[in-house]
């Protein structure tokens, strides 16, 4: 992989990061680098970087409406939640954006434990856009959290309408299937979720525990040691 760009849409995060770098090192100033850069570390799961990244884009003059999104992702990989909710708070700006915005404070606040009031923030997000996918995620993660798996799997359901490759819908949807012992399929999802998305650490210890499950050791160490 070549370019940054194509790596980043390939999901070949590494190769982008190392692209992006040597960009940047030729010329500090590219700021859709930097910007591309924060981005593809959250994928890495390094949510410290990936702040440092966006906040240095941010400085450089990008726009709220293209940061806020991926900067409170930063945030919620190092569960700096209370951060969030007082850095974002909800308000007026370009509908899509505010969407974002409120499914961001929603996750914050299911993270504190804030159940009622994040559950109000993932759908103010879906009444200002209906059939969000992340909103619906969203609220998905609240109903999986206090046992509505029934309401949850429906969600789910809707995001993978709306967008078939969401690696998230995926993972759930494994998660799912876990709690209702079904093995084998948690194990399809996750393997589907992988397909989509190679550097889902999460969806990979997942699998590991249903190879185990499956008696499937070296299954499971390959996957655990990619970890």
């Amino acid at each position: 992989c070549d370019d940054e760009l194509k790596c980043f849409h390939a999901r070949d995060y590494r190769a982008s990061v190392i692209q992006l770098r040597n960009a940047l090192q030729r010329n500090p100033r590219i700021r859709p680098a930097r910007f591309l850069l924060g981005r593809t570390l959250i994928k890495l799961g390094n949510g410290a970087e990936a702040e440092h990244q966006l906040k240095l884009a941010r400085g450089a003059g990008a726009n709220d409406s293209q940061i806020l999104a991926p900067l409170g992702e930063a945030y919620l990989a190092q569960g700096k939640s209370e951060t969030l909710l007082r850095d974002f708070p909800a308000g007026r700006r370009l509908p899509a954006v505010e969407a974002e915005v409120r499914v961001l404070r929603g996750r914050a606040l299911l993270e504190l434990n804030q159940t009622q009031k994040s559950e109000e923030q993932f759908l103010s997000a879906l009444a200002i856009k209906p059939d969000f996918v992340k909103g619906l995620i969203g609220l998905a993660s609240l109903h999986m959290s206090v046992g509505r798996v029934d309401e949850a799997a429906e969600l789910l359901d809707r995001g993978m309408a709306q967008e078939p490759d969401n690696e998230s819908t995926r993972h759930m949807k494994g998660n799912m299937r876990l709690v209702r012992n079904d093995w084998r399929g948690a194990l399809d999802y996750f393997d589907k979720t992988l397909s989509i998305s190679p550097e889902n650490l999460a969806a990979r210890v997942d699998r590991a525990s249903v190879y185990m499950i499956f008696g499937r050791r070296d299954d499971a160490l390959k996957d655990l040691d990619i970890v």
